[in-house]
This record gives C-alpha cells, sequence and structure tokens, in this order.
C-alpha cells in the first residue's frame, strides 16, 4: 500500500511538472514579445540619445569654429545635420588651394560653406537653387553674413534631361557653362519629391567639370533612392566610396575618368 502511494505520488508529481512546463512555455510566449519589445525600445532610445550627443557636440564644434555677432542658420531637419557639416568643412578646410565647390541645393549650408571660405580668405562656392523663394532667401542669408566675395546663389530651375533612356527634372544645365574645376561637390538636392532616383542627373552632368580627385558628398545616403544612386556612380565612373560612420552622408572620391559610359 506504501508502495502504490508512493507510485502515485510520483505520477502527480510528474503529472503537476509537465503542467508547470506547459505554462512556463506559455508565459515566455507572451513575455518574449513584450521584452524584445523592451529591448527595442532601450536599444532605439540608446541609439537616439547617442545621435543627439553628437549633434549637440558638432553644433558646439562649428559654432566655436565660426564665432559670429549674427546667428548662423539651424542645421538638422531639412538641412545637413551638424556633424555632416563638420565632416564637409573639414575636408574643404585641408585643401592647400583655393577651393571651387558645387552644392546642388542651397540653405543652411551655404552659410557655413561660405563662413569656412572667409576664414581661409580665399575659394568660392556656386549654390544651385530651383526654388525663387529659397533662392531669394538663401541670398539674403549670404548678404547678411557678408559672405557675396565667397559665395554665389544661381537660380537654377528643374528642366527635364534626358541620361541612357531615363527622364529627370534636373537643373537647368546653362547655369554651369562657366564651371570648371570642381574640387568638392555637395549633392542634396532636387528634392526627392521630383521623381525616383532624382539627384542621379549630379554626377554625369558635373563628371567633365571635376578637378582631379574632386571629393562629393551625399546627404541622406541611407534612402534607397540614393543608395541606388550611388551604386549607379560606383558602376559607371572612377569613384571610391568613403564609409562616414555616424552621419546620413556619403562621402565620394573621384580618380579622373569613367568606367562605363553615360
Amino acid at each position: 500500500e506504501g508502495e502504490d502511494g508512493l507510485r502515485s505520488m510520483r505520477g502527480r508529481v510528474d503529472e503537476l511538472c509537465a503542467q508547470v512546463k506547459g505554462s512556463s512555455a506559455q508565459i515566455v510566449d507572451l513575455l518574449t514579445p513584450q521584452a524584445d519589445w523592451r529591448i527595442d525600445t532601450t536599444r532605439r532610445l540608446q541609439r537616439l540619445t547617442r545621435d543627439t550627443t553628437n549633434e549637440v557636440q558638432a553644433v558646439m564644434q562649428l559654432h566655436d569654429l565660426y564665432p559670429t555677432t549674427i546667428p548662423l542658420p539651424t542645421l538638422g531637419g531639412w538641412a545637413l545635420q551638424a556633424k555632416s557639416m563638420v565632416r564637409i568643412l573639414q575636408a574643404v578646410a585641408v585643401t592647400k588651394n583655393d577651393p571651387l565647390v558645387v552644392e546642388c541645393g542651397s540653405g543652411a549650408s551655404t552659410v557655413w560653406i561660405g563662413a569656412l571660405l572667409r576664414e581661409r580668405g580665399g575659394g568660392k562656392l556656386i549654390s544651385l537653387e530651383h526654388d525663387e523663394r529659397f533662392y531669394d532667401e538663401t541670398r539674403q542669408m549670404v548678404v547678411d553674413h557678408g559672405l557675396e566675395q565667397f559665395v554665389e546663389v544661381r537660380l537654377a530651375p528643374l528642366r527635364p534631361l534626358s541620361l541612357e533612356g531615363r527622364d529627370f527634372e534636373w537643373y537647368a544645365i546653362e547655369a554651369l557653362e562657366d564651371v570648371e574645376g570642381i574640387n568638392f561637390v555637395l549633392v542634396d538636392g532636387p528634392p526627392q519629391a521630383t521623381g525616383k532616383e532624382a539627384r542621379y542627373p549630379a554626377m554625369p552632368v558635373l563628371l567633365g567639370k571635376l578637378a582631379r580627385h574632386a571629393e562629393i558628398f551625399v546627404d541622406d545616403a541611407e534612402r534607397p533612392d540614393e543608395s541606388a544612386i550611388i551604386d549607379r556612380w560606383l558602376a559607371d565612373f572612377k569613384l571610391t566610396l568613403s564609409v562616414q560612420p555616424a552621419t546620413r552622408m556619403a562621402h565620394i572620391l573621384y580618380d579622373g575618368g569613367v568606367r562605363g559610359s553615360v
């Protein structure tokens, strides 16, 4: 009788263990999505905090480099990130000769680059702007900061442009007729809304105007359109992609020449 009771008790214990194991698995299944969500949210918050800290530090670095009594335009949002702007200015600053910079899309970056050129005492920025209102606003900022000697904002309406059987809306090419020997290109326009891979024409249009070892900066490089554009450029032209950690910008080096036809 004692052995029978013991066997019965063991059977009951085994049954309870099986029930507990099953319940535990159900609890894990219920809690795992919440735990994954918490982990994902924590990582996102950590990344946001890190990015915000980097941006604040970059803004402070910019204002230390270019102190002025007139507030310089805000970066971020539609404008370039401050850390991207720092990277561009660092590249331009170490150029031996007076650099020629061409910017596709004007705005806050126009004033920051102009401030650097004035600081180094030479160089020229040509900024293309398709929107007349933004053109007027940027020109006024250039005047307010006394940068007319170093910055020229050119109104270049978007015009139909056909490349390799594909149609684009890009800046009026005549705005670049007198431009040669470009050392730096900043691609931050036209807006994505103007069409698929809207910024692709920048390289084929400007190729013949680039100085050897020119540098090209592409904003919003993490977007699918810009990523596809960069891949096409790398396949067609003698370019080298330089990784830019902690920024949304691509840095491309031009070796001089073409791999394929455009």
